[in-house]
This record gives C-alpha cells, sequence and structure tokens, in this order.
C-alpha cells in the first residue's frame, strides 16, 4: 500500500501488539514516581485517544473534533485539571489503585 500512494515505509512507525512493550522508565521518572527503573511502558489507546494524538492536540488554545460512532471534542489547556466521578474514585478504590489515586492528588485538585 505505501509503494502504491507513493509513501516511504521508512516514514512510517513499527505496527506492533497493543500488549507490547514500548519502552522503559528511565532512571529520572522511576526515581520520581517511585517505581523501578525500566519498568515496562505500553500503550493500549482506543481509537479516540488515539484520535487526539494523531490531531495534533498538544498545545494550550488548540481544540479539533472527531465524529463517527461517537463524538469527541478535544482541546488542550496550559491548565490542569482533573474530574473524578465518585462512582470512578469507587473504582478506584475497590480495585486497590489507591497509589493511582494519591499521585493524582499529589498533582492536580480533584473536582
Amino acid at each position: 500500500m505505501c509503494k502504491m500512494f507513493g509513501v516511504n515505509r521508512d516514514h512510517l512507525a513499527n505496527i506492533i501488539k497493543s500488549t507490547d512493550k514500548v519502552g522503559g522508565l528511565t532512571e529520572k521518572a522511576a526515581a520520581e514516581l517511585g517505581l523501578a527503573e525500566g519498568t515496562p511502558i505500553t500503550y493500549r489507546g482506543g481509537d479516540q485517544p488515539n484520535n487526539a494524538l494523531s490531531l495534533n492536540v498538544f498545545n494550550p488554545g488548540e481544540i479539533a473534533s472527531t465524529a463517527g460512532t461517537s463524538g469527541v471534542v478535544y482541546g488542550s489547556s496550559s491548565v490542569y485539571l482533573l474530574s473524578l466521578s465518585n462512582e470512578a474514585e469507587k473504582e478506584i478504590n475497590a480495585t486497590g489503585f489507591k497509589d493511582l489515586l494519591k499521585i493524582i492528588n499529589s498533582v492536580t485538585e480533584v473536582k
């Protein structure tokens, strides 16, 4: 297909399974997070998170939208806010991810 459309294959990312390891924590990141250096990093984004990446919505003030089975508006801001519903907070606590909630609370105001 690349040949048919004149796309240089070297300009594309390697195709990997969604469960493959894509990297590991650096020494600095591991120290900041209290985790082991080399802790595997994977990426399992669905269609909408991947759309946000492919639409290049990274800088404050940028906005984009997609439509299909669902419709989503993506935006980027210089202010980091995170809202958790009561159900989400209960799920985090029930599944043993209390440390994750502590990390979230330490970096942002949970509303």
